[in-house]
């Protein structure tokens, strides 16, 4: 149980265990990544430079879907969710490792993340599974949170760091995410 109490220190050494995972599994990638080739949706999907701020918002969603957690029991759930969506995100990088063409953008936003970022971890997507829990689990005004969090998933796409089938994937990764995580609370 995380309690409330210490839930700064608990994000904080999450984020970094979580930055373990994600740049580890790739460089543990077992093989070469495979380059996917965009859908037609994809293809219809234009770049839009500007939804950079969306995408990068996925870090303020995160932060405040835990630090607006007022119970311990819901902070852990939160948390739970999270860790499941991650080690099994991770074990997919590294078991299959996925990769599509990066834009050419001349942009400090899209430098500074792909500064940070690899490019081996596009399926499925990390970003919009994440983005699916802090929803699910947002302790107030959900509807802000879900609008917020399709954005970013829209925004993966507009600013081409993930195709429809990696989107697709994320969504699978949270739905079972969230149902292990209550299946778990409830069995406690």
């Amino acid at each position: 149980m995380i309690d409330v109490r210490h839930r700064g220190r608990a994000i904080l050494i999450a984020y970094l265990i979580f930055c373990a995972f994600y740049l580890g599994a790739a460089r543990l990638g077992i093989r070469e990544p495979h380059l996917l080739e965009p859908s037609v949706v994809d293809r219809a999907v234009p770049f839009l430079p500007w939804t950079i701020a969306v995408y990068l918002s996925q870090f303020a969603f995160l932060f405040l879907a835990l630090w607006l957690q007022t119970e311990s029991r819901s902070l852990t759930r939160v948390f739970a969710a999270l860790a499941i969506a991650t080690v099994v995100s991770c074990a997919v990088f590294v078991v299959w490792p996925t990769t599509i063409p990066r834009p050419l953008a001349n942009n400090a936003a899209f430098d500074a993340l792909w500064l940070f970022d690899v490019p081996r971890n596009c399926f499925p997507s990390l970003h919009v599974a994440l983005a699916g829990i802090a929803a699910f689990f947002w302790p107030r005004a959900r509807w802000i949170a879900v609008i917020w969090a399709a954005a970013i998933a829209v925004s993966t796409l507009t600013t081409k760091q993930h195709y429809a089938i990696d989107v697709l994937g994320g969504v699978v990764v949270a739905i079972v995410a969230i149902a292990f995580a209550r299946r778990e609370a409830s069995t406690n």
